[in-house]
């Protein structure tokens, strides 16, 4: 399989954080702020899905988003998916086929961390699935600057210079949806494949995120790590 005829096939488009995507299911159900957790303004659909693709030395670059997100491995070969974890240190599983050696099919990145993924050694691409709920929007999404990863996580240096490209201006990201109104957004079709993807049942039991194994990034530096200093955006503003 080659990745550019998967790109045409499933009609990707680059993402802002690195590779190629395309929102595959939206929920018709919508949640308003007051059913959401608290840091969530606008309404949303009850859950998202894309596809997202990665070439062999492409990045989805360090990212975090306030929801938890689960990734399903689907084509091509491993990938390496990294986050760091409560105390700073950086963490790693491999997604892949190769369940009895210690490969993933799913794995849920906790909300609110920073975390990002490339093809593992030998993969010409990797194609996964990120789910989200309350369903992802853009301005759910903040892309690390390096220089304040770097002061906030010295545990986890390697991955940050890593996983993250030196700074340069801030970017605008893109709306997958325009502000929408409650009523609008429960009409809204899905950006699609095949409507057979987006028909799922809207009441389905939980899933349960798989615990695969998380392997130490090597470091690069020793001590104690800096954690979590939140900026505004992810500061809870309470409610009316």
């Amino acid at each position: 399989m080659d990745a550019s005829n998967i790109i045409e096939k499933l009609a990707l488009v680059p993402h802002p954080e690195g590779g190629y995507y395309r929102r595959t299911y939206q929920c018709g159900q919508v949640l308003t702020p007051r059913g959401m957790p608290c840091g969530f303004e606008q309404p949303r659909p009850v859950s998202t899905a894309i596809l997202f693709l990665l070439r062999a030395g492409q990045y989805s670059r360090l990212h975090r988003i306030r929801q938890d997100e689960l990734w399903h491995f689907h084509l091509g070969g491993p990938l390496r998916l990294v986050w760091i974890d409560k105390v700073g240190r950086a963490r790693e599983v491999i997604l892949g086929p190769d369940i009895f050696n210690g490969q993933a099919l799913q794995f849920a990145v906790p909300g609110g961390q920073w975390f990002g993924a490339t093809p593992a050694p030998g993969s010409g691409f990797s194609l996964v699935g990120c789910t989200v709920a309350p369903g992802f929007d853009f301005t759910d999404l903040q892309l690390a600057r390096r220089h304040e990863l770097e002061r906030r996580f010295p545990l986890a240096l390697d991955c940050v210079r890593e996983f993250c490209p030196p700074d340069g201006p801030p970017e605008i990201l893109p709306e997958i949806l325009p502000n929408p109104s409650p009523n609008a957004l429960a009409n809204a079709l899905p950006n699609t494949l095949p409507n057979t993807l987006a028909a799922a049942p809207q009441s389905t039991p939980s899933a349960v995120p798989i615990n695969a194994p998380a392997l130490d990034l090597p470091q690069h530096a020793q001590g104690e790590a800096r954690c979590h200093e939140d900026d505004p955006l992810w500061h809870c503003k309470g409610r009316a």
